[in-house]
């Protein structure tokens, strides 16, 4: 190899160790980023947006935006322009293989006051959203995920129960969950359960 070469390489070598990028971005059901996702229902325990990113250097910014581009308005799915939820840190260097960044979606609610309030008992917001992941201040990668209305709860539904925002407005199910036994039923009026006998 001549020395020219060399040098090349040798002058090459520290900046590929200095650099930063993102890998993927993606969404999960977990932190771990194991049981992926793109979509979710309102009903969801957890919703993750996770970065994977390289990081040879000091002093970098990662920032993790997760934004609500549509919404339901109770008839329909509207454009949207809202920042749910958001996440900034300078992560240490991740030794030569791409690190997990994650954050975590929370279900939050707007009280009459104008305050978001966080709260794991609430429903996740049905529309589309997108993750969005800067890089000291640019765009480095984007995941595109929705949250659906499921088709019916799982367990037994009882009759006055909550149904608000969990479930489209006028949703029939079993009343003993989406596999029991078709009849009775219940049916989702006024934001509550109603069910027959």
């Amino acid at each position: 190899m001549s020395s020219v070469a060399a040098m090349a390489i040798a002058a090459a070598m520290p900046a590929c160790t200095s650099t930063a990028n993102v890998t993927e971005v993606y969404t999960s059901i977990d932190e771990e980023g194991a049981r992926r996702r793109n979509v979710f229902f309102t009903d969801a325990k957890k919703i993750v947006c996770i970065a994977e990113a390289g990081i040879g250097r000091d002093n970098v910014t990662l920032e993790i935006t997760i934004r609500r581009v549509q919404s339901w308005d109770g008839a329909r799915f509207v454009d949207d322009n809202i920042v749910t939820s958001y996440r900034e840190e300078n992560p240490t260097r991740t030794q030569g293989k791409p690190g997990k960044f994650a954050l975590v979606l929370a279900p939050v609610k707007l009280t009459p006051d104008g305050r978001i309030v966080e709260d794991e008992d609430l429903a996740f917001q049905a529309g589309r959203y997108q993750c969005e992941v800067m890089l000291d201040g640019k765009p480095a990668g984007t995941a595109i995920f929705n949250i659906d209305f499921p088709p019916c709860p799982t367990v037994f539904i009882t009759n006055g129960d909550k149904c608000e925002d969990f479930y489209k407005e006028g949703t029939v199910c079993p009343a003993s969950g989406a596999t029991g036994a078709p009849q009775p039923t219940c049916s989702c009026d006024k934001g509550k359960w109603a069910c027959g006998t």
